[in-house]
């Protein structure tokens, strides 16, 4: 079975995934902070699950598009759009590296939770740069595998799945990789937030609530990320320069309106 198929397969079951609220919501948290105030005209949000990461962008004004290789967890996020807004909203089922998107529109680009599941992430991260706009952003998820927490999450991972073998293993790719592969595209990394998940079983013991304000009181927030060295999950915001000649062309139009 290709990779892709599978990473759908695993996510046609979307119950185990959405049942992890607390990281849904510190996720969608920690990516307002970062963004502030700021309303994207244009977005897109790779991989969008249940859709609520970008969802709580959107308005009357801009528009959205909802990619995701599972039918299930569309059909979940088609659900969750106002209907008032229903059709600033695109949905589009299937992979990044075929999707018919157009290049260079984008002002955000969502990436959370997409990199460990993908065949290349090197891949996903340049054709997500060419759909990002001059001046945009983009903030992607990174699980670091060579942090120490993530060498031993790596562990009890491959314990795990000799007990009961996965449909396809997750991918721990270096930090400096994704840096590397961001900054190569123009990209400068702006923000970031660093913290870990609760350790494994933790999830049957207590609740999402309790789980949820564990990680806030350890790690805190964007503005102070408090114990940040023990994260191995990273989240990252970057912004793609502006080229020369978008540049200038920009200049001239504020030369023209003042």
């Amino acid at each position: 079975m290709p990779h892709i198929a599978q990473v759908a397969a695993f996510f046609g079951r979307p119950t185990p995934y959405l049942q992890r609220s607390y990281n849904i919501r510190l996720r969608c948290e920690i990516v307002r902070e970062m963004l502030g105030n700021q309303t994207p005209a244009n977005i897109l949000d790779i991989g969008c699950g249940n859709g609520s990461l970008s969802l709580q962008f959107l308005t009357d004004q801009n528009k959205l598009t909802l990619l995701d290789v599972s039918e299930e967890m569309l059909a979940i996020a088609r659900l969750a759009i106002p209907n008032i807004h229903r059709s600033n909203v695109q949905t589009v089922y299937g992979d990044l590296m075929t999707a018919d998107l157009p290049r260079g529109t984008f002002d955000l680009i969502l990436c959370m939770g997409v990199l460990a599941h993908v065949d290349s992430p090197e891949d996903i991260i340049l054709k997500a740069c060419s759909l990002l706009k001059d001046g945009g952003t983009i903030i992607v998820t990174v699980s670091c595998g060579r942090h120490f927490v993530g060498q031993l999450r790596k562990l009890y991972a491959w314990a795990r799945d000799i007990l009961s073998p996965p449909l396809y293993r997750l991918k721990w790719i270096p930090l400096d990789g994704v840096l590397t592969a961001l900054v190569s595209q123009g990209l400068a990394l702006q923000k970031t937030f660093r913290y870990n998940f609760p350790a494994p079983g933790m999830d049957r013991l207590f609740t999402n609530e309790s789980l949820y304000r564990t990680i806030r009181r350890r790690h805190g927030d964007v503005a102070k990320n408090r114990m940040a060295w023990l994260g191995s999950e990273h989240i990252l915001l970057f912004t793609k320069s502006l080229s020369p000649l978008n540049t200038s062309l920009m200049q001239r139009d504020e030369d023209k309106a003042s």
